[in-house]
């Protein structure tokens, strides 16, 4: 129930990011333990493949962000 939560607590990005990375079989913990290449490595992709999808739904990149600030 709190996974669900915290799930349906997140924004857009996050949630891509979070599929990204169960796709990649990976945890936001997995990523604090990599060296820091590996894991600049593994945020470009995480980056690319979120630009594929915005693509893919006809979006801009940034188009996800909040401002209503």
């Amino acid at each position: 129930m709190q996974d669900f939560l915290k799930y349906a607590k997140m924004n857009p990005f996050d949630r891509m990011r979070a599929g990204i990375l169960k796709s990649m079989n990976l945890t936001e913990a997995d990523l604090a333990r990599m060296s820091p290449d590996q894991r600049a490595a593994v945020e470009q992709k995480i980056r690319d493949a979120i630009e594929k999808q915005l693509e893919k739904k006809g979006q801009q990149p940034g188009s996800l962000v909040d401002q209503s600030a």
